[in-house]
């Protein structure tokens, strides 16, 4: 997984940050399924899920020299950047406009079912 990871990093790293909830979220279901008691594993999986969320987040900060423009501190600016390119003309009406997103987690977090249904009307009909 270190291998595939490292590969992936120097190709596209963006894909690796889009992996990481994915891989954290399979993570914590691997090992709280191993526990039998439900009381207990209902008990153990926030703990698990605020320990894998850090981990990641920490992950993240560390590698922040191979992330280039994607580092943690940068990728909301990347994400603004990135929007107002996709609302530009010469996409030739091939573009998409989800509203005007400030460098914000809350901003991001409010945009983010708009941002999700356009993705997906874009991958089915280009």
């Amino acid at each position: 997984m270190v291998i595939a990871a490292a590969v992936i990093i120097a190709i596209k790293s963006y894909i690796f940050i889009g992996l990481m909830p994915g891989i954290l979220i399979w993570l914590v279901r691997k090992y709280t399924s191993k526990i039998r008691g439900s009381f207990i594993r209902g008990v153990t999986l926030p703990v698990l899920l605020i320990i894998f969320s850090g981990s990641g987040f920490m992950l993240l900060n560390v590698m922040g020299d191979e992330l280039g423009k994607f580092d943690i501190d940068n990728i909301l600016d990347v994400a603004v950047a990135s929007n107002n390119d996709l609302k530009a003309d010469y996409y030739g009406g091939n573009s998409f406009d989800i509203g005007e997103i400030k460098p914000t987690v809350g901003s991001m977090l409010a945009h983010a079912p708009a941002a999700i249904n356009a993705a997906f009307i874009q991958t089915l009909y280009f």
